[in-house]
């Protein structure tokens, strides 16, 4: 009985996880939705664990469920490992990654300890609760399209967004309410044929709030799609270049490093795109982003998954043309959806619908030695990972409330929280680069307030209070430097981080020794990691522009406007690097082409014609010596 008692708990946490995971959220951390998601179905497998350790100390059995399913990813959940062990340079971001060891680990432990707990009963619920969370999300849908939301954006900024929904995002949205229509399908049919009215009323009511959901979504979305979907031919192309190296090839850039792989692998002909200025950290699809980096082995993993949901057996093949539909179109969205964490989670409610827990389920006896080992150890890697976890978790919130204290133009706050988060999470690399630009921030706010008061009496309370101010802007400026060096040491594939350092260093020009030199440094890094990216080197060109260093600065912003010929900065930054050195003619042809591709509705329309005309109306001048001690150079623009 106790046993009983203790499956049914099992059940209980393994049902109302799959039922509320899609549409929960928490405006606690940073990002509300799939942060939150992923601790969720994380601490549950911990959970559900836990409780199996109990379980078999009770019964004096091991007790699990290894269908192809659990096996599969538990295969991906070893990629993923692999991944993490032998590429992966943060260890820490790969373990917070949401497509890393964490998740399909947790799936493959709710699969192995949970599953066998729930009855046939438990999954006819599941099912259920499916329907009426996607049928919620459909009406949600409903309500903010026709801007009912909007009626507590004052309370909850986020209603105000027609597109919002709790699921995530619009894609996540699509797949949630995707899914079930075959299986709703199914059981309409039945109820039809059995004659439930009652059922068949609600069952249809469902099916049309999915429905509308997905048609609005679907409106809404399609017209954005090319303008922030990674196209799959890019995709492809990142992916086949990180092939190139054998280690990579075999397990990936790292579950974390997709970054790495987009910076270091992109076309060049992606610069002619609305998608040129933008930084991806997923790929186009599932199946690109985990072959990206996890590698053939990754790759692997996903063919055991394709082919549990899908074997060949024709005897082991049962399922319902309900079931089939919606694995069908999973296998849709792991080809064509750019991953979301809510696909995963319906991927594991799938797989509990479709396997009989007595089918897969394998009672195992041991020698009491080896059978308390395994539980002991097993306990203790929960303790561990709990901890790690709620540590984790913690810091997530301090960073949020350090969020809200910066929205609120609470510097202090801002500066507390965010110093709490890096110390409870060292290595979060995002963690760092964020408190390298508050601190900052606020010596600069310090240093404008002092010059505002102008100097005062050194033996006055003013004086002295001016005095230390001064030592805390040293401190600030000290601690931005080291902690945005120090994501760049923990992250030294990531191109956001050396830029951060570079835009640090820059900051501090003619502040701290030797800044200039750290940020050319800087943003020579980033180029190598992103030799696409024509801003890096527009940027770099700026730097060696105010030194005097005009050969320097004319190869840069050559560079950038030959990675993007319509790159209208570009040649703006280019007319004044030539007009600087004095070569009047390639000027204005500079000018010229930054006149072309200014848009036509632009504020600096007006500027690069004055700009034009004033230099074909100067006379020709012989080139200033290149040196810091020449007249004073311009720092580059955005026309």
């Amino acid at each position: 009985m106790k046993s009983l008692t203790l499956s049914n708990v099992m059940q209980f946490f393994v049902i109302t996880t799959l039922s509320i995971l899609p549409l929960f959220f928490l405006p606690i951390t940073s990002e509300f939705y799939e942060t939150n998601k992923w601790y969720l179905l994380a601490f549950t497998a911990l959970l559900v664990s836990a409780l199996w350790v109990i379980q078999s100390f009770k019964t004096g059995k091991l007790t699990v469920h290894l269908s192809p399913s659990t096996l599969a990813f538990g295969a991906l959940a070893l990629a993923s490992l692999a991944s993490l062990l032998f590429v992966s340079q943060n260890k820490v971001d790969a373990l917070l990654s949401l497509y890393g060891v964490v998740p399909f680990a947790a799936i493959f432990f709710l699969l192995l300890f949970g599953e066998p707990s729930l009855t046939k009963k438990g999954k006819t619920i599941v099912k259920n609760l499916w329907y009426a969370g996607a049928a919620a999300a459909g009406l949600m849908s409903l309500y903010q399209f026709f801007a009912l939301g909007k009626v507590l954006a004052g309370t909850f900024p986020f209603l105000s967004d027609s597109l919002w929904t709790p699921v995530g995002s619009s894609l996540a949205l699509i797949c949630f309410l995707l899914l079930p229509l075959p299986l709703l399908v199914e059981d309409i049919v039945n109820a039809i044929i059995k004659k439930e009215e009652t059922q068949m009323a609600i069952l249809i009511a469902a099916s049309l709030l999915l429905v509308t959901g997905l048609g609005i979504t679907l409106f809404q979305v399609a017209p954005k799609i090319l303008a922030s979907f990674l196209p799959y031919s890019t995709g492809w192309t990142v992916m086949m270049e990180g092939f190139k190296n054998i280690k990579r090839a075999m397990v990936g850039v790292g579950v974390e490093n997709f970054l790495f792989a987009f910076s270091s692998g992109k076309p060049t002909t992606i610069n002619m795109t609305p998608l040129w200025n933008l930084r991806f950290i997923t790929s186009s699809s599932f199946v690109l982003h985990f072959v990206t980096t996890m590698g053939l082995v990754g790759a692997a993993a996903l063919v055991l998954l394709v082919k549990s949901l899908f074997p060949t057996n024709p005897e082991s093949n049962k399922k319902s043309y309900g079931i089939t539909g919606s694995l069908i179109a999973a296998l849709l969205v792991l080809f064509l959806i750019p991953p979301n964490f809510v696909t995963l989670v319906l991927l594991l409610t799938l797989s509990v619908l479709y396997h009989e827990p007595e089918e897969h389920t394998k009672t195992v006896s041991l020698a009491p030695v080896a059978f308390s080992s395994i539980l002991i150890v097993t306990i203790l890697g929960i303790g561990v990972a709990f901890y790690s976890l709620g540590r984790a978790y913690a810091s997530e919130i301090m960073f949020n409330r350090s969020l809200v204290a910066a929205q609120a133009g609470n510097g202090t706050n801002t500066y507390n929280f965010q110093r709490e988060a890096v110390i409870l999470a060292p290595s979060v690399t995002r963690y760092h680069t964020t408190y390298a630009q508050t601190n900052l921030a606020l010596a600069n706010t310090l240093a404008a307030n002092l010059e505002k008061q102008g100097p005062k009496a050194s033996g006055s309370a003013e004086g002295k209070q001016q005095e230390e101010d001064r030592k805390l802007i040293t401190t600030l400026i000290q601690q931005s430097i080291q902690q945005a060096k120090v994501a760049t040491t923990l992250a030294p594939e990531n191109v956001s981080a050396w830029e951060n350092l570079g835009q640090t260093y820059t900051s501090l020009i003619g502040v701290a020794s030797g800044a200039q030199s750290w940020a050319v440094a800087s943003y020579e890094r980033a180029i190598q990691l992103e030799s696409a990216n024509p801003v890096l080197r527009v940027t770099l060109g700026g730097l060696h522009l105010r030194q005097g260093n005009f050969d320097e600065a004319i190869s840069l912003f050559s560079g950038a406007v030959s990675l993007k010929p319509d790159y209208a900065n570009g040649y703006y930054n280019l007319a004044n690097a030539y007009r600087l050195k004095g070569n009047k003619d390639l000027a204005i042809q500079a000018y010229e082409a930054a006149l072309k591709y200014t848009p036509q509705d632009s504020s600096d329309l007006d500027k690069v014609k004055t700009e034009l005309e004033n230099l074909k109306n100067q006379p020709a001048t012989p080139p200033p010596p290149t040196k810091k001690t020449a007249a004073p150079i311009p720092t580059p623009k955005n026309p």
